[in-house]
């Protein structure tokens, strides 16, 4: 699996207003790094059109914000960060 990929999918699918496609992707990338994978790392250019990373605390809120329900959510921080 590749994070990066799927969170740009669960970006895409969130700009189309498809909540049920990016709570699956959040499921995958949430459940993956879960399991000791990557988080995704990802950037955005600033004003001088420079890529700046993208906080792994932001990525985790989006990622549990778009989860569906039943999931449990993933932690950005702590000794072991996205093990329960």
């Amino acid at each position: 699996m590749d994070p990066n990929e799927t969170f740009q999918m669960m970006l895409d699918a969130i700009a189309r207003g498809d909540r049920n496609e990016a709570g699956e992707l959040a499921n995958v990338l949430a459940e993956w790094m879960q399991r000791g994978g990557f988080a995704p790392a990802l950037s955005l250019t600033d004003r001088f059109n420079q890529p700046q990373p993208i906080d792994r605390e932001l990525i985790v809120a989006l990622v549990n914000k778009f989860r569906m329900p039943e999931h449990q959510s993933v932690r950005a921080s702590g000794p072991s960060p996205l093990d329960d």
